[in-house]
C-alpha cells in the first residue's frame, strides 16, 4: 500500500469460517491487527480501488454482515479507549 503504519501492540483477533472453493468446503482463518496511520498520507488510486468509504464506528458496526466481525470491531474499539 505504500503506507507507513504503526502496529498497535497486543491486539490480534482471529475469525474462523468455512468457504467453498472449487466445490469443496474448507476451513479458513482471517487474522486482524490494529494499526495507526496518518490519514493525510492515504492517497486513493481510483483506477485500483473503484469504491471506498470512511465510516464512523456505529456505521461500520451496521455495515458488517457477521456477528463475529462486529465482535472484532467492538474489541478494537475497546482496545483504543
Amino acid at each position: 500500500t505504500g503506507l507507513d503504519i504503526e502496529l498497535l501492540p497486543d491486539f490480534r483477533c482471529e475469525a474462523h469460517y468455512k468457504a467453498e472453493v472449487d466445490g469443496e468446503l474448507i476451513e479458513k482463518t482471517a487474522v486482524y491487527f490494529l494499526a495507526a496511520v496518518d490519514k493525510e498520507a492515504i492517497k486513493i488510486q481510483e483506477e485500483e480501488i473503484p469504491d471506498w468509504w470512511t465510516l464512523t464506528y456505529e456505521e461500520a458496526l451496521a455495515k458488517l454482515n457477521f456477528e463475529s466481525d462486529r465482535n472484532i470491531l467492538r474489541r478494537a474499539q475497546y482496545y483504543c479507549i
